[in-house]
């Protein structure tokens, strides 16, 4: 017997599987992209020169620490190549706290920096 099923989606299904009239079967999904390791290094360099400058501290007051150790723990993921999905996290709580400066050279260059990598 061959039964067809139809289904409508509106919006994103990233990262969905849909399985339906399969008794005791498997599915799983392969996602393949390309993290570019090389270009997500060198802006987070060229962000990180900037954390040196008395300029970051004042844009950033109370957030520049933390802010400066998410750059260095992102820098040391991406050199040793980790997964995505622990990079990806410290950059976007990076932007996060860049789109929190009210306002600023650096905060504004890092986000959107970080903005076309993300």
């Amino acid at each position: 017997m061959n039964d067809n099923y139809n289904i409508s989606v509106s919006g994103s299904i990233n990262n969905s599987a849909i399985q339906q009239g399969s008794i005791n079967s498997n599915q799983s999904i392969s996602q393949h992209t390309n993290f570019d390791y090389d270009k997500i290094l060198a802006v987070l360099l060229e962000i990180n020169k900037a954390t040196t400058s008395a300029k970051f501290f004042q844009e950033f007051g109370s957030n520049a620490e933390e802010t400066k150790i998410l750059i260095d723990k992102a820098i040391i993921l991406v050199r040793e190549k980790q997964e995505p999905e622990k990079i990806t996290p410290l950059m976007t709580k990076l932007k996060t706290l860049a789109a929190n400066v009210s306002s600023g050279i650096i905060a504004n260059l890092m986000y959107t920096m970080l903005g076309k990598l993300l």
